[in-house]
C-alpha cells in the first residue's frame, strides 16, 4: 500500500475545499451503505443504483457527478481520499477554493459523459462504475504539469513495515500513469479501470494545459515545460509578475534581478522563501509585486511576522505607491513592533500613517491622536515643517467635521 501524505510544492490557499469533499465523499459512502442495507432489509431495488455511472443505459447527466463520489468498499474509499488529499494540496493550493471545485467537478462530469458514450452499446453483466478516482488522476496530471519538481511525502506499509519517504511528483505520478497504460495494454484494450484512470488524467491533463499556456495558474518557473527546457527557476523575478491593476497599467517596471534558485532556502511550500521573496522585490523597487507576495504568505500562514526592514520597506512602498487600504495595517503594526528599536524610522512611518488618516481615510481626529505622540522640538528642519503642515491640515478638517455634524 502506497500513500501520499503530503506535499513540499507551494501552497498559497489553505485546501479548505479539498476538506470538504474528502466529508462530502465519507458522507455519501455512509448514506449509500445506509440505502443499502435499507433496500437488503425490505427488499426493495437498492436506490444507489440510480446515481453510479450506469452503461448502457443512455446518458444521465447527475450520474456523471453523483458516481465520483460513491465507492465500492472501506478500502476504495479509503486511498482515494488519501490521494484526494495529496493532490488536491497541489491543485487547490495554486488556485484557491472556488477555482479548484470548479475544475474538480468538471472533471467528474466530462469523464462521466466521455466514459457513458463509450458504453452506449454495452450490454455485459456489470451494472457500471463508481468512485473519484478518474478525478483524482486529473489532478494527478495537473499536478505533474504544474509542480513536476516538488516531493510528495509517501506512506508505505510493506510486509506490515511502515516507511515513510518522498519522491518527486513527476516520478510518482509517472509510475503510477505509466502502470496504468500498461495494465490497458495487458487488458487488450478494453474498456476497465486503467482506462477510466487515464480518461480521468487526459481530462484533467487538458485543463492542466490550458491553464498552463494561458497563464492562469503561477507555476513561478518550475512548470514540466521549464523542467523539460531546463530552465526551472530562472523566471522567479524577471518573468514573475503580481496580477495586480497597477501592473496592468503600467505602473511598476519589470525587476531585473539576477535568479535565486537555491532551493534549500525554502521554508514554505518548495520554492525560495517568500519572505526572501518579497525583500528581492522591494530591493528592485517593485513593492507591487512585494505586497503580492506577502498577501499570499500570510493567505496561508497569517501568523507570519516579516522582519524590520522588510516590513518597514513594505508599509513604505505601499506608501509611494499610494496603496492606502495595504499601506495602513503594514504601518500600524510596524509602529506597534519596533517603535524603541528605530525611532528615526519610526517617526517618519508615524508621519506617512498620519497623512494618510489625514488626507486620505478623512480621519483627522485619528490622524491628531497619531501626531500628539511626536515631539516636534526633536524633528529636523524638514520633518519638522511637514508635521505642523498635516497638524494643520487635520485640524481644520476636524473642525470643518465638527461644523457640518460629523
Amino acid at each position: 500500500m502506497l500513500l501520499p501524505i503530503n506535499t513540499d510544492a507551494p501552497i498559497y490557499y489553505f485546501p479548505w475545499m479539498t476538506i470538504s469533499l474528502i466529508v462530502a465523499n465519507i458522507a455519501a459512502f455512509a448514506a449509500a451503505v445506509g440505502a443499502s442495507l435499507n433496500s437488503y432489509e425490505s427488499g426493495l431495488p437498492n436506490p444507489v443504483l440510480d446515481w453510479i455511472l450506469v452503461f448502457g443505459d443512455g446518458l444521465h447527466p447527475m450520474q456523471w457527478i453523483s458516481s465520483a463520489f460513491l465507492h465500492g468498499d472501506i478500502f476504495h474509499l479509503l486511498g482515494n481520499m488519501f490521494f484526494l488529499w495529496g493532490f488536491g494540496l497541489v491543485v487547490e493550493g495554486k488556485l484557491g477554493w472556488w477555482k479548484y471545485l470548479a475544475i474538480y467537478l468538471g472533471i467528474a462530469a466530462v469523464s462521466g459523459l466521455i466514459e457513458q458514450v463509450m458504453m452506449l452499446g454495452y450490454t455485459g453483466s456489470s451494472p457500471g462504475a463508481l468512485g473519484a478516482s478518474g478525478v483524482i488522476f486529473g489532478l494527478m496530471a495537473m499536478s505533474l504539469l504544474w509542480a513536476p519538481k516538488n516531493d510528495m511525502t509517501l506512506f508505505l506499509l510493506l510486509l506490515y513495515q511502515p516507511y515513510v519517504f518522498e519522491a518527486s511528483i513527476l516520478a510518482f505520478c509517472g509510475c503510477f500513469l505509466a502502470l496504468q497504460i500498461l495494465l490497458f495494454a495487458l487488458d487488450g484494450f478494453s474498456m476497465g479501470s486503467a482506462l477510466l484512470y487515464l480518461i480521468g488524467a487526459i481530462v484533467g491533463g487538458s485543463v492542466g494545459l490550458v491553464m498552463l499556456k494561458r497563464n492562469l495558474v503561477d507555476c513561478e518557473g518550475w512548470d514540466i515545460f521549464a523542467v523539460m527546457n531546463n530552465t526551472y527557476g530562472r523566471s522567479e523575478f524577471d518573468e514573475y509578475r503580481y496580477r495586480d491593476a497597477a501592473f496592468q497599467a503600467g505602473k511598476i517596471a519589470t525587476p531585473t534581478l539576477e535568479p535565486e534558485t537555491n532551493r534549500g532556502e525554502r521554508i514554505i511550500a518548495g520554492a525560495l522563501d517568500p519572505r526572501v521573496r518579497i525583500r528581492k522585490f522591494l530591493d528592485a523597487g517593485d513593492s507591487i509585486s512585494a505586497l503580492g507576495e506577502y498577501e499570499k504568505l500570510i493567505a496561508f500562514h497569517p501568523m507570519t511576522r516579516l522582519d524590520r526592514d522588510t516590513l518597514a520597506g513594505l508599509a513604505e512602498g505601499a506608501f509611494r505607491d499610494k496603496s492606502w487600504d495595504e499601506a495602513e495595517p503594514l504601518m500600524r503594526q510596524y509602529l506597534e513592533r519596533f517603535s524603541e528599536e528605530d525611532a528615526g524610522t519610526a517617526l517618519r512611518i508615524r508621519l506617512k500613517l498620519a497623512k494618510i488618516l489625514i488626507d486620505q481615510t478623512k480621519r483627522p481626529a485619528e490622524g491628531l491622536t497619531l501626531l500628539r505622540e511626536i515631539d516636534p522640538a526633536l524633528l529636523p528642519p524638514k520633518p519638522a515643517a511637514a508635521y505642523q503642515e498635516l497638524r494643520k491640515r487635520a485640524q481644520s478638517a476636524a473642525r470643518s467635521k465638527v461644523a457640518k455634524g460629523k
